[in-house]
């Protein structure tokens, strides 16, 4: 019995949502296996509705399977039913489009958007028959490699992968499959093919460097051990946004997923320099894909896709430099298709009525603005540059045009943060209702105020903060609660033991391994997910460990210690970093960022 006849017989009629594992849906590619050189599985580890959303899977995707050479298909981690199935059954792990066993392909890509789901990359591995560490992998086995934003700091899981891509792939990815084609067919080994691939930018290999511990627990070297590798790892970006390969037909999934719509990426990069963000620093320079490529692209992903919806996406999409051109043209043409406009990253202090007024023509929906502290002593130290003039102008601006909704997104537990800017949270959503108050026939329907817990990241001025700890973190939330008692007002708050340990992993090394693999044989899955994720489980792999957590959360570290990320170059400078760092402590704020400033070290 075949793979895929396994699978309509004993997973298929017993599972939730089939449609999670079939194919076929619209815009799906399907190449012939056996007449194709190269062959990638994608997989994004989390429930198809997750990934299936992720424009880098629908980019990359769509670039290898134009690759007369290549095929890739796709792979996602099985809710927990179909799971028990594949194991009680003996099935492997299988790609959507042709139901290939995963360890049937040539290589496995994973993109690591958040470091919850570390524990599902084993499970992904374990289910797909292909053991953990990459040196107990031989040649028979697929070359395993990740990207994405967790790449900034891969340690944790490095010995898990066979190489890690640093930054943007769209190039890389071509140079990745058309240098394998070449080696494969002259029977290089897979060493062979790693000391090829190092040799790029972009392009990290763990097992090329030896990490070294002092006595204290402290990094004392990370050296490279072959002479491929080079002694930091330059990230790779794509210069000129025109000419990445984005796909007119994206995948239309059969379920409703996350972030459902169609999804134009116009923008790279940003030049605010808010101090706790990752994105922010890791993807400069500003780069903006221009209005002539913009309008036509999202035309065609309408007309391709059938969704009711369009978002133009980036890290802050206001300060797209067409972005009103853009809304215009936009509005004008989705207005007869009944398809609304959406942009998710808007400023408070560049929201202009106009495209206030573009957003809600087609429907009426509720705005987001992200002041993320209350007060602005300490938007100033996390560098926000928003004034609370601005914003209480902006919420009047986009209440003046109908918007019945607004919701507040804000951090606790930043650096140097006292009770004074909690309470200043409750001050200025209460603020934000007397704006209501004096626009004639207004009806403010809620304020959401949402709110995160600071987790400092890699190459970022606050890598060396310290987090607070949970008990302080609950004491600030209890403080909040009481501020917000209002029947406009709805508080919400992300899950405390999450971003604690989301904050382990991301500043964590390669002696993490060995307690995220403890950790998923306890049983640990989905820790990004709330209701899955196992508090107690973790914090007793850490203790069968022999590691104290806190050694990675809640101390800060030295401007001169060495850290785990110290030979991967995200193109800013440690010593702008820690200027930032040191300018932060004194309440200074940096301006946003020029062309060919010369400061940071990018340009």
């Amino acid at each position: 019995m075949s793979l895929n006849e396994k699978l309509e017989q004993k997973v298929f009629p017993f599972v939730e949502k089939p449609a999670r594992y079939n194919n076929n849906e619209l815009n799906s590619i399907h190449k012939d296996w056996d007449i194709t050189d190269v062959k990638l599985a994608i997989s994004y580890p989390d429930l198809y509705e997750i990934g299936t959303a992720n424009l880098a899977i629908q980019i990359f995707y769509h670039i290898v399977n134009s690759l007369d050479y290549a095929l890739m298909e796709r792979v996602y981690s099985p809710a927990p039913d179909c799971e028990k199935l594949l194991r009680d059954e003996n099935i492997p792990l299988f790609s959507l489009e042709s139901k290939r066993a995963v360890g049937d392909f040539d290589f496995l890509a994973i993109t690591l958007q958040t470091e919850l789901i570390y524990t599902n990359v084993l499970n992904i591995l374990e289910l797909s028959n292909i053991p953990f560490y990459s040196k107990d992998r031989d040649d028979t086995y697929p070359i395993i490699f990740g990207g994405g934003a967790c790449s900034f700091n891969p340690e944790p899981i490095a010995d898990f992968f066979d190489f890690f891509v640093i930054g943007e792939g769209e190039e890389i990815f071509v140079k990745i499959v058309s240098t394998y084609n070449e080696l494969k067919k002259l029977n290089k080994s897979k060493h062979e093919i790693l000391e090829a691939l190092v040799k790029y930018d972009g392009i990290y290999v763990p097992s090329f460097y030896t990490v070294s511990y002092d006595e204290a627990g402290l990094i004392s070297e990370i050296e490279p051990i072959n002479e491929n590798a080079g002694k930091q790892v330059v990230r790779t970006y794509i210069e000129n946004m025109d000419l990445i390969n984005y796909p007119c037909n994206p995948i239309v999934p059969f379920v409703e997923v996350v972030h459902d719509r169609a999804i134009v990426e116009i923008m790279r990069g940003c030049s605010r320099g808010c101090r706790f963000c990752q994105a922010g620093y890791t993807s400069r320079p500003v780069r903006e894909r221009s209005i002539d490529a913009v309008i036509p692209y999202a035309k065609q992903l309408v007309s391709n896709t059938g969704y009711e919806e369009l978002s133009l996406i980036s890290l802050s999409s206001s300060d797209y430099s067409a972005i009103d051109e853009a809304a215009v043209k936009l509005t004008r043409y989705l207005d007869n298709k009944k398809v609304s406009l959406s942009l998710p990253s808007l400023r408070a202090d560049n929201l202009s009525k106009s495209l206030s007024t573009q957003l809600t023509m087609i429907r009426k929906t509720g705005f987001t603005i992200a002041p993320e502290a209350g007060s602005q002593r300490l938007r100033d130290i996390i560098n926000k540059n928003l004034s609370e003039e601005e914003i209480l102008q902006a919420v009047h601006t986009i209440f003046s045009v109908g918007v019945e909704a607004v919701k507040l997104y804000f951090m606790i537990g930043l650096p140097f943060e006292t009770d004074d800017d909690i309470y200043d949270i409750g001050l200025l959503a209460r603020k934000i209702i007397d704006v209501s108050k004096t626009i004639p026939g207004h009806k403010l329907k809620r304020i959401v105020v949402n709110v995160s817990f600071f987790v400092p990241k890699s190459h970022t001025p606050f890598q060396w903060a310290a987090m607070i700890t949970e008990d302080e973190i609950w004491r600030k939330v209890k403080i909040l609660k009481n501020e917000l008692r209002h029947p406009r007002i709805d508080f919400k708050y992300h899950e405390v033991h999450t971003s604690v340990f989301e904050g382990i992993l991301a500043r964590g090394d390669r002696r993490l391994a060995k307690v995220i693999e403890k950790a998923f044989k306890l049983g640990c899955k989905f820790d990004a997910w709330r209701e899955h994720f196992d508090f107690n489980n973790w914090t007793k792999a850490f203790q069968e460990s022999g590691i104290d957590y806190s050694f990675y959360a809640h101390r800060e570290r030295g401007l001169d210690e060495i850290l785990p990320w110290e030979h991967i170059s995200s193109g800013v400078s440690k010593k702008h970093l820690a200027n930032e760092a040191q300018k932060s402590s004194r309440g200074e704020t940096t301006d946003i960022c020029s062309q060919n400033c010369k400061k940071c070290g990018v340009c």
